[in-house]
C-alpha cells in the first residue's frame, strides 16, 4: 500500500469533535476503522505532483531539489491535483466558477455502484457528472467532473477568509461505503500570506516527495553529508 493511499484514506475519514468549516479542521482527527476500509480513494502519483510543481511556476532547479529527479517534463502540468477536496479563489470578487476532473479508485474486492449526493448553500451550486459510477473489482477506476458555482453578491462575507462551503458524497448502492469530501470557497491572499503559503507548501512537498522515494524503482539515492537534510517544521 502506498504512502499516497494511506494518506488518502486518512483525508477521506475525519472526525473533529466539535463543529468546524473545512478550513477550521483542515484533514481533522483519524478515524483509524474506516480508513482501514475506506471504499474509495483519490490516488496521487509520483508525477502528478510533479506536474503541480510546473503548473505553479517553480524553476527546473527547485523542483529538483524538491523530487531529487531532473527525468521529468512539464508537458502535463496542471494545479488540478487528484486531491479528495475543491477549492476556488475569489480574487477581488464575490463570484467564481470552476469544472473540477478526478478520479476514484475502488478498494474493495468486489463490483461496486456509487452514486453522488451534493449539499451546498444558496450561495453555491454543485454539479457532477456523470452521477453514478460504476467500478468492476479492486483497484478499478472511474472519473468524473464537478462543476462549481459561487456567488457571494449581498452576503458581506468579504472580511472573512471563508467564502462558502459544500460537500459531495459517493455513497454506495446497497452498500455501507460513503466517501465525503469539501468544496470550499476562499477570497485570495495578500502578498505577506502568498509568502507564507509559498514556503509551507515547499516545506510540505520536500515531506511527500521523500516520503514516496521507495517508490522510484531502481533508482540509487546518492548519499548525503551529515546535516545535509532538511528539518522538518516545528509545531
Amino acid at each position: 500500500m502506498s504512502p499516497t493511499t494511506l494518506k488518502e484514506k486518512s483525508l477521506t475519514y475525519i472526525a473533529t469533535g466539535k463543529p468546524g468549516t473545512p478550513l477550521d479542521y483542515g484533514a481533522g482527527h483519524v478515524n483509524p476503522n474506516k480508513a482501514l476500509d475506506p471504499g474509495l480513494i483519490y490516488d496521487l502519483e509520483f508525477e502528478d505532483y510533479i506536474n503541480y510543481l510546473c503548473a505553479i511556476n517553480y524553476t527546473r532547479q527547485e523542483i529538483a531539489a524538491i523530487t531529487r529527479r531532473s527525468d521529468y517534463t512539464c508537458d502535463k502540468a496542471t494545479l488540478d491535483l487528484n486531491y479528495p477536496s475543491f477549492m476556488l479563489i475569489l480574487n477581488n470578487t464575490d463570484t467564481t466558477s470552476a469544472t473540477f476532473k478526478r478520479v476514484l479508485t475502488n478498494l474493495v474486492d468486489s463490483k461496486a455502484v456509487y452514486r453522488a449526493t451534493a449539499w451546498a448553500p444558496s450561495s453555491m451550486k454543485i454539479s457532477v457528472k456523470p452521477s453514478e459510477l460504476t467500478f468492476e473489482g479492486k483497484n478499478s477506476k472511474a472519473e468524473f467532473s464537478v462543476h462549481v458555482d459561487v456567488d457571494l453578491r449581498g452576503y458581506g462575507m468579504q472580511n472573512s477568509y471563508l467564502g462558502n462551503y459544500g460537500y459531495l458524497s459517493w455513497s454506495e448502492v446497497n452498500g455501507k461505503h460513503v466517501v465525503k469530501s469539501p468544496i470550499v470557497s476562499a477570497y485570495a491572499l495578500g502578498k505577506s500570506e502568498k509568502r507564507l503559503v509559498h514556503q509551507l507548501d515547499s516545506q510540505l512537498l520536500k515531506q511527500v516527495a521523500s516520503s514516496l522515494e521507495p517508490q522510484k524503482g531502481n533508482q540509487k539515492r546518492s548519499p548525503q553529508k551529515s546535516g545535509s537534510r532538511a528539518e522538518h517544521p516545528k509545531t
